[in-house]
């Protein structure tokens, strides 16, 4: 890539993760930027998520330092997590994946990972249940932050629910997939908004919903 055709990019870029973001951090927007054109990092690399830039924005934003946070689905969010010191539990089905991200994490403490079977609901009746094994020991009211990222992402929802503190977030990435349009219903009761952007190591927007519990 030319340095003219990067500039502008940077400025194209830059301008609309401004409009989308609910609120923005340049130097931020600028390492998640650099690590993707100029150094060409995946995403466990960079520490992002295969998710817009601005919804890193506004997840930068909530200062998640000894929070409790609870993803389904690992990877880039995993490392973003932990470097902002999230008291962080992982819910994985995929075995090799963890095991990749093990050893680029070895320094962190505050990660606690269940390894969950998955099942494909097409082929078994209440296939969630496995894939949910292990929510049941996290405390009601207990969770800053739940991350729905993963496998039977609306069941994921609606068992996450009780777990969430008063004004703690549920947030439901590729949320515009008809597959997740119940989500809305169980949630209906809570604060939302959507937040749109170009996705790391993507050339087309993601949405993501961000539910607020009452």
């Amino acid at each position: 890539m030319s340095f003219t055709f990067l500039y502008k990019k940077f400025r194209s870029d830059l301008t609309d993760t401004k409009i989308n973001s609910p609120s923005f951090n340049f130097y931020h927007h600028c390492k998640m930027w650099i690590s993707e054109y100029i150094l060409k990092l995946d995403t466990v690399d960079a520490g992002c998520m295969w998710a817009s830039y601005p919804l890193h924005q506004f997840l930068h934003s909530l200062k998640l330092e000894d929070k409790n946070v609870l993803e389904f689905g690992s990877g880039g969010s995993t490392v973003f997590f932990l470097k902002r010191k999230a008291n962080l539990l992982t819910f994985e089905h995929s075995n090799l994946w963890i095991n990749k991200l093990k050893s680029k994490l070895k320094t962190y403490d505050d990660w606690n990972i269940n390894l969950v079977d998955y099942e494909s609901r097409e082929k078994v009746q209440n296939a969630h249940e496995k894939y949910l094994q292990g929510l049941e020991i996290v405390e009601d009211n207990s969770l800053d932050l739940v991350l729905v990222d993963g496998r039977h992402r609306v069941e994921c929802i609606r068992a996450s629910m009780p777990k969430v503190k008063k004004n703690g977030y549920i947030i439901l990435d590729d949320s515009d997939r008809t597959d997740y349009l119940d989500s809305y219903e169980i949630l209906k009761a809570w604060e939302s908004f959507v937040i749109s952007g170009y996705a790391y190591m993507s050339d087309f927007k993601t949405h993501s919903t961000v539910w607020k519990k009452p």
